[in-house]
Protein backbone atom coordinates (compact mmCIF):
# COMPACT_ATOMS: atom_id res chain seq x y z
CA UNK A 1 0.00 0.00 0.00
CA UNK A 2 1.38 3.41 -0.96
CA UNK A 3 1.70 5.74 1.97
CA UNK A 4 0.17 9.18 1.51
CA UNK A 5 2.64 12.04 1.72
CA UNK A 6 -0.10 14.23 3.19
CA UNK A 7 -2.59 11.79 4.75
CA UNK A 8 -4.71 14.61 6.19
CA UNK A 9 -5.71 15.73 2.69
CA UNK A 10 -8.17 12.81 2.44
CA UNK A 11 -10.30 14.22 5.24
CA UNK A 12 -9.78 17.91 4.60
CA UNK A 13 -12.41 19.92 2.76
CA UNK A 14 -10.76 22.86 1.08
CA UNK A 15 -12.74 26.05 0.73
CA UNK A 16 -11.30 28.32 -1.93
CA UNK A 17 -14.01 30.94 -1.62
CA UNK A 18 -15.83 32.78 1.13
CA UNK A 19 -19.57 32.38 1.65
CA UNK A 20 -21.55 35.60 2.19
CA UNK A 21 -25.23 36.53 2.48
CA UNK A 22 -24.81 40.26 1.89
CA UNK A 23 -22.61 42.32 -0.40
CA UNK A 24 -21.29 44.45 2.45
CA UNK A 25 -19.25 41.41 3.55
CA UNK A 26 -17.15 41.68 0.40
CA UNK A 27 -14.22 44.10 0.78
CA UNK A 28 -13.47 45.92 -2.48
CA UNK A 29 -9.87 47.03 -2.95
CA UNK A 30 -8.48 49.66 -5.34
CA UNK A 31 -8.48 48.80 -9.05
CA UNK A 32 -11.02 45.98 -8.76
CA UNK A 33 -13.24 44.48 -11.45
CA UNK A 34 -16.42 42.94 -10.01
CA UNK A 35 -18.14 40.19 -11.97
CA UNK A 36 -21.50 39.34 -10.44
CA UNK A 37 -24.13 36.68 -11.10
CA UNK A 38 -27.81 37.68 -11.26
CA UNK A 39 -30.16 34.88 -10.18
CA UNK A 40 -30.08 34.20 -6.43
CA UNK A 41 -27.17 36.62 -6.17
CA UNK A 42 -28.37 40.09 -7.19
CA UNK A 43 -32.04 39.08 -7.06
CA UNK A 44 -34.19 36.28 -5.74
CA UNK A 45 -37.47 34.80 -6.93
CA UNK A 46 -38.81 31.24 -6.60
CA UNK A 47 -39.04 30.73 -10.36
CA UNK A 48 -35.32 31.42 -10.92
CA UNK A 49 -34.35 28.49 -8.71
CA UNK A 50 -33.31 25.83 -11.24
CA UNK A 51 -33.78 22.88 -8.90
CA UNK A 52 -37.30 23.97 -7.98
CA UNK A 53 -38.24 24.62 -11.61
CA UNK A 54 -36.92 21.14 -12.52
CA UNK A 55 -39.18 19.66 -9.84
CA UNK A 56 -42.21 21.57 -11.18
CA UNK A 57 -41.46 20.31 -14.68
CA UNK A 58 -41.17 16.74 -13.39
CA UNK A 59 -44.47 16.98 -11.50
CA UNK A 60 -46.29 18.24 -14.58
CA UNK A 61 -44.71 15.45 -16.62
CA UNK A 62 -46.05 12.86 -14.17
CA UNK A 63 -49.41 14.65 -14.24
CA UNK A 64 -49.55 14.28 -18.02
CA UNK A 65 -49.15 10.50 -18.09
CA UNK A 66 -51.81 8.96 -20.28
CA UNK A 67 -53.74 5.73 -19.78
CA UNK A 68 -51.93 4.46 -22.87
CA UNK A 69 -48.70 4.56 -20.91
CA UNK A 70 -47.22 7.61 -22.63
CA UNK A 71 -46.06 11.00 -21.36
CA UNK A 72 -47.40 14.11 -23.05
CA UNK A 73 -44.09 15.97 -22.82
CA UNK A 74 -45.23 18.94 -24.90
CA UNK A 75 -48.25 19.63 -22.68
CA UNK A 76 -46.20 19.06 -19.54
CA UNK A 77 -43.60 21.62 -20.64
CA UNK A 78 -46.33 24.09 -21.60
CA UNK A 79 -48.11 23.67 -18.24
CA UNK A 80 -44.87 24.16 -16.32
CA UNK A 81 -43.95 27.27 -18.32
CA UNK A 82 -47.41 28.76 -17.82
CA UNK A 83 -47.18 28.20 -14.07
CA UNK A 84 -43.72 29.79 -13.81
CA UNK A 85 -44.80 32.71 -15.98
CA UNK A 86 -47.79 33.23 -13.70
CA UNK A 87 -45.41 33.46 -10.76
CA UNK A 88 -43.35 36.09 -12.57
CA UNK A 89 -46.53 38.11 -13.11
CA UNK A 90 -47.79 37.84 -9.54
CA UNK A 91 -44.58 37.77 -7.47
CA UNK A 92 -42.10 40.62 -8.01
CA UNK A 93 -38.37 40.12 -8.25
CA UNK A 94 -36.63 41.10 -5.03
CA UNK A 95 -33.16 42.39 -4.19
CA UNK A 96 -31.10 40.09 -2.02
CA UNK A 97 -29.28 43.12 -0.57
CA UNK A 98 -30.25 46.39 -2.24
CA UNK A 99 -28.18 48.83 -0.18
CA UNK A 100 -25.18 46.53 -0.06
CA UNK A 101 -25.24 45.99 -3.82
CA UNK A 102 -25.26 49.65 -4.80
CA UNK A 103 -22.64 50.51 -2.18
CA UNK A 104 -20.38 47.75 -3.50
CA UNK A 105 -20.73 48.85 -7.12
CA UNK A 106 -19.82 52.42 -6.15
CA UNK A 107 -16.45 51.23 -4.85
CA UNK A 108 -15.55 49.14 -7.92
CA UNK A 109 -13.27 50.28 -10.71
CA UNK A 110 -15.43 48.36 -13.19
CA UNK A 111 -18.50 46.18 -12.83
CA UNK A 112 -20.40 43.69 -15.00
CA UNK A 113 -23.03 41.01 -14.58
CA UNK A 114 -22.12 37.56 -15.86
CA UNK A 115 -25.24 35.41 -16.04
CA UNK A 116 -25.81 31.90 -17.36
CA UNK A 117 -29.12 33.06 -18.81
CA UNK A 118 -29.50 32.59 -22.55
CA UNK A 119 -29.16 35.47 -24.99
CA UNK A 120 -32.86 35.19 -25.91
CA UNK A 121 -33.67 36.24 -22.32
CA UNK A 122 -31.97 39.62 -22.78
CA UNK A 123 -35.15 41.73 -22.71
CA UNK A 124 -36.59 39.71 -19.82
CA UNK A 125 -33.32 40.21 -17.93
CA UNK A 126 -33.26 43.94 -18.62
CA UNK A 127 -36.85 44.19 -17.37
CA UNK A 128 -35.84 42.33 -14.20
CA UNK A 129 -32.99 44.75 -13.59
CA UNK A 130 -35.03 47.87 -14.26
CA UNK A 131 -37.69 46.57 -11.88
CA UNK A 132 -35.02 46.57 -9.17
CA UNK A 133 -33.75 50.03 -10.03
CA UNK A 134 -30.63 48.68 -11.77
CA UNK A 135 -30.03 50.39 -15.11
CA UNK A 136 -28.72 47.81 -17.63
CA UNK A 137 -27.20 50.61 -19.72
CA UNK A 138 -24.96 51.47 -16.78
CA UNK A 139 -24.36 47.92 -15.58
CA UNK A 140 -23.12 45.74 -18.45
CA UNK A 141 -24.82 42.35 -18.72
CA UNK A 142 -22.94 39.39 -20.22
CA UNK A 143 -24.86 36.24 -21.16
CA UNK A 144 -22.52 33.27 -20.89
CA UNK A 145 -25.40 30.95 -21.92
CA UNK A 146 -24.01 27.41 -22.31
CA UNK A 147 -20.38 28.50 -22.04
CA UNK A 148 -18.70 27.88 -18.67
CA UNK A 149 -18.27 31.18 -16.87
CA UNK A 150 -14.51 30.85 -16.46
CA UNK A 151 -14.00 30.41 -20.20
CA UNK A 152 -16.46 33.18 -20.93
CA UNK A 153 -14.64 35.61 -18.65
CA UNK A 154 -11.27 34.87 -20.26
CA UNK A 155 -12.75 35.39 -23.73
CA UNK A 156 -14.59 38.63 -22.97
CA UNK A 157 -12.63 40.57 -20.33
CA UNK A 158 -9.11 42.00 -20.25
CA UNK A 159 -8.27 41.04 -16.69
CA UNK A 160 -4.69 42.29 -16.91
CA UNK A 161 -6.01 45.85 -16.42
CA UNK A 162 -7.03 45.09 -12.86
CA UNK A 163 -5.16 44.39 -9.65
CA UNK A 164 -8.11 42.42 -8.28
CA UNK A 165 -10.95 40.47 -9.87
CA UNK A 166 -13.92 39.69 -7.62
CA UNK A 167 -16.29 36.98 -8.86
CA UNK A 168 -19.63 36.51 -7.04
CA UNK A 169 -22.00 33.62 -7.72
CA UNK A 170 -24.40 31.38 -5.82
CA UNK A 171 -23.44 28.19 -7.69
CA UNK A 172 -20.42 26.24 -6.44
CA UNK A 173 -19.92 24.79 -9.92
CA UNK A 174 -19.45 28.25 -11.42
CA UNK A 175 -17.03 29.23 -8.66
CA UNK A 176 -15.05 26.04 -9.18
CA UNK A 177 -14.90 26.63 -12.95
CA UNK A 178 -13.66 30.21 -12.53
CA UNK A 179 -11.12 29.08 -9.93
CA UNK A 180 -9.70 26.42 -12.23
CA UNK A 181 -9.81 28.54 -15.40
CA UNK A 182 -9.03 32.15 -14.55
CA UNK A 183 -5.35 32.62 -13.76
CA UNK A 184 -5.18 35.99 -12.05
CA UNK A 185 -3.16 36.56 -8.91
CA UNK A 186 -5.76 38.98 -7.56
CA UNK A 187 -8.75 36.66 -8.11
CA UNK A 188 -11.21 36.62 -5.17
CA UNK A 189 -14.24 34.32 -5.12
CA UNK A 190 -17.46 34.70 -3.12
CA UNK A 191 -20.41 32.34 -2.92
CA UNK A 192 -23.61 34.28 -2.30
CA UNK A 193 -26.20 32.39 -0.25
CA UNK A 194 -29.42 34.31 0.18
CA UNK A 195 -31.36 33.42 3.32
CA UNK A 196 -35.08 33.00 2.65
CA UNK A 197 -37.03 34.96 5.26
CA UNK A 198 -40.24 32.92 5.06
CA UNK A 199 -41.19 29.23 5.28
CA UNK A 200 -39.98 27.12 2.35
CA UNK A 201 -43.54 26.09 1.46
CA UNK A 202 -44.59 29.75 1.20
CA UNK A 203 -41.59 30.91 -0.78
CA UNK A 204 -41.92 28.03 -3.28
CA UNK A 205 -45.70 27.83 -3.88
CA UNK A 206 -46.93 24.58 -5.39
CA UNK A 207 -49.35 24.47 -8.34
CA UNK A 208 -52.91 23.69 -7.20
CA UNK A 209 -52.67 20.28 -8.84
CA UNK A 210 -49.92 19.29 -6.43
CA UNK A 211 -50.73 21.37 -3.36
CA UNK A 212 -51.46 18.24 -1.31
CA UNK A 213 -47.88 17.05 -1.83
CA UNK A 214 -46.43 19.84 0.30
CA UNK A 215 -43.08 21.43 -0.48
Amino acid sequence: MTELIFPWIENEIFQFWKTVDKFSDIPIKPNTLILCDIDNTLLHHPAVNNEWVDMIQYLFLMHNYSTAGEYNTAKAADDANKYCNKLFETIPMQHTDREGFFAMVETATDFAFVTARQEFARQFTYDNLRGLGVDPSGHAVHFSSNMPKGEYILANFNLSKYTYVVFIDDQAGNLQNVLSTVNHEGLELYQFQYKIDKPFSEYYPMPPEFANLGC
